[in-house]
């Protein structure tokens, strides 16, 4: 006899088919007010996408005038979707707009050079140790170690 029963008969499955029906209920309407919050906020998200860097509004219509080049139907249906779905499209171009100006500070900040911010002349050469490396041989092989470092690598 085991100890565990995987037959319940006290639950009815109409109970489970009724949660099920509720949960989804719930998740379409928190979705529907998610979406009619997005509509009345997404001229916003657009107007502060071509304030931040409007090339995303123009490669974005960019993109779709080539897919409608490219595969009529996909463009069609993308550019439908679009209208359709303008909230959802103008939070992604925002969201696109910020991802590029922030990697765009980031890669200007990089490319800076290291001695501005030391306060070093860009003519003055900076004094730097030569390290001095031995060969040596290991099985036929010459492998060259620094004599600087305490442990060796194999």
């Amino acid at each position: 006899m085991s100890l565990y029963s995987y037959r319940s008969e006290s639950r009815n499955p109409i109970i489970s088919i009724l949660i099920a029906v509720v949960t989804i209920a719930a998740i379409y309407f928190a979705l529907k007010g998610l979406f009619w919050v997005l509509q009345w906020a997404a001229p916003v998200f657009l107007v502060a996408t071509l304030i931040l860097d409007s090339s995303v509004v123009i490669d974005y219509f960019k993109w779709l005038g080539a897919l409608v080049q490219r595969s009529p139907l996909s463009g069609i249906v993308m550019g439908a979707l679009s209208i359709v779905a303008y909230p959802i499209v103008a939070v992604f171009l925002f969201f696109k707009a910020l991802i590029k100006r922030r990697l765009k500070k980031m890669m200007d900040a990089h490319q800076q050079p290291q001695y501005e911010n030391r306060n070093i002349p860009q003519d003055e050469y900076i004094d730097y140790e030569e390290i001095k490396e031995e060969p040596i041989q290991q099985r036929g092989k010459t492998i060259k170690l620094r004599k600087d470092l305490d442990q060796d690598f194999v």
